[in-house]
């Protein structure tokens, strides 16, 4: 019995003299200053989307496989632009109009960290990717005046776009976009398998 009472008291003052010689482990280091924080980045964002107002552009195409051809006028809004840094969230309201008939007049959403993938595409490939998703690759549309879209990619086709008349605006609108999506924790997300 006096040998385990020993073997105990042995093995707990090694464990008490242990304890003092390891080291603190420091806090993590704080993260370099990345840019402007989301309350700021989210009321840019906002103030820029209703700013553009409506834009309009024709739309001339041919479809190679049948050969017909054809023009189209659009006028396309987001308006009521409210972004939530909060809630990482924006929602809006969009209208479009093709050849004088409204084609969407709706309320939309979405979350930031929802957003895989922000583009910027010009106003003809914005276009091209609309008809190859809709399986039309054979037919070839060009705009006038040009533009760009800011496309804001969710996952499979589920997407929110914003088209802005001046290419230097659009391009900033999508870095703002990139860092709050970055900041709600969204964007490109790894497959671990």
């Amino acid at each position: 019995m006096r040998k385990i009472a020993a073997l105990a008291l042995f093995i707990l003052s090694l464990c008490v003299v242990a304890i003092p010689q390891s080291q603190p482990v420091a806090p993590p280091p704080k993260p370099a200053d990345s840019g402007p924080t989301l309350e700021v980045t989210m009321r840019f964002v906002e103030d820029k989307l209703n700013e553009v107002g409506p834009v309009s552009y024709s739309a001339t195409w041919q479809n190679h496989a049948d050969n017909t051809s054809g023009s189209n006028q659009f006028t396309v809004a987001a308006t009521a632009v409210e972004a939530d840094a909060g809630g990482c969230k924006i929602a809006y309201h969009w209208r479009s109009v093709r050849d004088g008939q409204t084609t969407r007049d709706s309320d939309y959403w979405f979350m930031l960290n929802a957003v895989r993938e922000v583009v910027v595409r010009s106003g003809d490939d914005h276009l091209k990717k609309v008809n190859e998703d809709a399986g039309q690759k054979q037919v070839e549309a060009h705009v006038a005046p040009p533009h760009w879209v800011v496309v804001l990619r969710r996952g499979g086709r589920s997407e929110n776009s914003f088209v802005f008349t001046d290419e230097l605006m659009a391009n900033r609108v999508a870095r703002a976009l990139t860092h709050a999506v970055d900041l709600c924790g969204g964007g490109k997300k790894e497959d671990p398998f």
